[in-house]
């Protein structure tokens, strides 16, 4: 009786612990106890403390945040003797003690380099790396016939945010957006977004597209300067980056209008860019040289947004990252062309405490969301591109009001929106920058 009352006693105490702290070794010791089975010496249980932002929620184990979210919040006494709320381990700041509301050690961020495992750190290999292999082209159609659909709008050259489907090189069969098809994914035309850029490592001058050299995505807004995501380019220096405007198929050089190669001069962040949670993820490259705009029908300016369409407005994003959800080491060779809707930011706050994010989780007025639809995302590698949405008639002109940022679980899950920079809401950041540089701001305005 008294050997039950004591481990009844540890397991009452263990739990408390487990559910304010964050104390991996406490945890895999509360299972040991509750299995009857011998304690192993590990910190990283796969199955109880594996925060892997592509788990499926549906598995099997602890229970997931959405069945969590619907429970009574659980007040407790911290070690401190001060009263609090009993969290997920990963939910709860071990230095402050305090709720994690910003998703910080949790959000999967649009990127390729960053290590987004809450155990993970990035270590050097002790042999070298080799070179990815290349993705295979996915096959695409090649049958005769134009099947454009045109609008009575006429692009300017001296206005932003025109798509330019006059750049055709893409036959039938196309999709209901104006994208091509082949069955499955949907890319863009060549030119349907002409300020779309890659941002590159600028190892040396070759033409080739690399994989290992390509960082994300970017929109050209003047000229001489490309806005982008911060978690792209932070901790890079100038020197080390380029950018390549008017690209579509990374496996060809053949395409009728070649694209352009621009190095960085500066790079300019934004000061409050907090990057655990990318509050105000905005970064812009100012280039050595301008883009050459003329006879450059593929290549554009985009318009920014200042204020957000409404709720379910149909928007596009776009980039070279992957579009094998099953393997994100696959990248699209092609320009995707991902048709989302814009969630509004209470409800999409909402949704994302449903996720691991938890109940507490606030979405900052620097982030937006949109998607949330089953198979239709970025994804991983499209961090940067724009998010934009039509304006005006037609449906042939467009302004940037979003970046891609982050994602919680796999990406196209359904009712789990993608998380963008929320371009309106940093709109006056931007023109300051381009003021202090000297730059006018009138490419980018409608």
């Amino acid at each position: 009786m008294r050997h039950t009352i004591l481990v009844t006693a540890v397991l009452s105490t263990l739990m408390v612990l487990t559910a304010c702290q964050s104390d991996d070794e406490t945890a895999a010791m509360v299972q040991a106890l509750n299995s009857n089975e011998p304690q192993e010496n590990t910190t990283n249980d796969e199955e109880d403390l594996n925060l892997d932002p592509v788990l499926d929620e549906t598995d099997t184990g602890p229970k997931s945040e959405i069945a969590r979210s619907k429970e009574t919040s659980t007040e407790c006494i911290d070690k401190e003797g001060q009263r609090g709320v009993c969290v997920n381990y990963y939910l709860c700041d071990q230095e402050s003690r305090t709720i994690i509301e910003d998703g910080r050690t949790i959000i999967d961020v649009r990127s390729r380099e960053d290590c987004q495992e809450f155990l993970e750190v990035c270590c050097q290999r002790n042999q070298v790396l080799q070179k990815s292999a290349k993705p295979e082209l996915s096959p695409l159609p090649n049958e005769l016939g134009h099947d454009v659909v045109r609008s009575d709008e006429k692009p300017k050259a001296s206005e932003c945010g025109w798509s330019n489907p006059g750049v055709n090189v893409f036959f039938t069969p196309r999709s209901g957006d104006g994208g091509v098809t082949d069955g499955k994914k949907v890319y863009a035309d060549f030119g349907d977004f002409p300020w779309m850029v890659a941002v590159l490592k600028k190892k040396q001058a070759e033409e080739k597209w690399e994989k290992s050299n390509y960082i994300g995505g970017g929109s050209l807004i003047h000229p001489s300067v490309v806005m982008t995501t911060a978690h792209k380019i932070a901790g890079k220096k100038p020197e080390d980056l380029k950018i390549r405007a008017g690209e579509w198929d990374t496996k060809s050089l053949d395409e009728e209008y070649e694209h352009q190669e621009k190095t960085v001069a500066k790079i300019v962040i934004h000061r409050d860019y907090f990057r655990p949670s990318l509050y105000n993820d905005i970064a812009l490259l100012f280039l050595e040289e301008p883009v050459d705009l003329t006879d450059a029908p593929h290549i554009g300016i985009g318009c920014l947004g200042k204020q957000m369409p409404p709720a379910d407005t149909s928007c596009f994003s776009m980039g070279w990252g992957a579009d094998n959800f099953n393997n994100k080491s696959v990248f699209a060779p092609i320009l995707k062309k991902v048709k989302l809707p814009l969630v509004e930011h209470s409800q999409c706050e909402e949704m994302l405490q449903k996720t691991r994010l938890g109940r507490h989780f606030r979405l900052h007025t620097s982030l937006t969301c949109a998607g949330g639809q089953a198979g239709i995302d970025t994804c991983k590698g499209d961090g940067g591109s724009p998010l934009v949405c039509p304006i005006g008639v037609g449906g042939s002109r467009f302004a940037i009001f979003g970046m891609v940022a982050y994602g919680i679980g796999k990406c196209g899950g359904t009712d789990i929106p993608g998380v963008y920079v929320n371009v309106p809401e940093l709109y006056d950041w931007v023109e300051q920058q381009l003021y202090a540089q000297g730059y006018d701001v009138h490419p980018y305005v409608y």
